[in-house]
């Protein structure tokens, strides 16, 4: 959606168009939604809809945004998060956590409403951006282990959240440390061996 400041009629109209879609979005998948009884649903026409998205996608993923910075990017910036897995710490996976409590079923309705597991993608795509982009000259071993970390540690997080998140979220973040460290202490061993092997 177009950045722009919205006056109060305006502001009122998106929030009713996004409680429609997502109360819509519940009960089926995106494709399933069609603008026409979206409009109806949200009692707007469709010039209206139109002059804010192009179609359920654009809101579909301007929601999914939002939720996804939610998730890491408010975190991140919250924690003084460098961009590094060995600084991945407990703070950090806890406030992803509670974030997560909070907004559960949002987020259940992110991850199994959208066409070909888009959400997962996009929080494995960021996952990868976020913590391997300031790894220094990473080698493909490396790379290949952070890789498995990633998707375990979104694996744990969503199986977390399918529980209805029956753990307390520190023990979750606990269980998510371990894995941290034991790819962390393998990741810094095979680099010593490399440089062992070079002397």
């Amino acid at each position: 959606m177009e950045e722009k400041k919205l006056n109060r009629r305006e502001a009122y109209t998106l929030r009713v168009i996004r409680e429609a879609f997502v109360t819509m979005l519940k009960k089926k998948s995106v494709e399933k939604i069609s603008v026409g009884e979206l409009c109806q649903q949200a009692d707007v026409n469709r010039s209206t809809f139109y002059r804010h998205y192009a179609d359920v996608y654009a809101l579909l993923d301007e929601i999914s945004e939002e939720y996804f910075q939610l998730l890491f990017g408010d975190a991140v910036k919250a924690n003084d998060h460098s961009g590094s897995f060995a600084d991945v710490g407990y703070g950090l996976i806890l406030r992803a956590l509670s974030v997560t409590e909070e907004n559960r079923e949002m987020y259940l309705t992110l991850l199994d409403k959208q066409p070909a597991a888009r959400f997962q993608q996009r929080l494995h795509t960021a996952a990868v951006e976020q913590f391997l982009s300031n790894e220094k000259h990473i080698s493909a071993e490396t790379n290949l282990h952070y890789q498995y970390l990633i998707s375990g540690i979104l694996g744990i997080w969503q199986a977390w959240l399918r529980s209805g998140c029956e753990l307390p979220r520190e023990q979750v973040a606990e269980i998510v440390l371990v894995h941290l460290g034991g790819v962390n202490q393998v990741v810094k061993d095979r680099a010593l061996q490399a440089k062992t092997k070079m002397r």
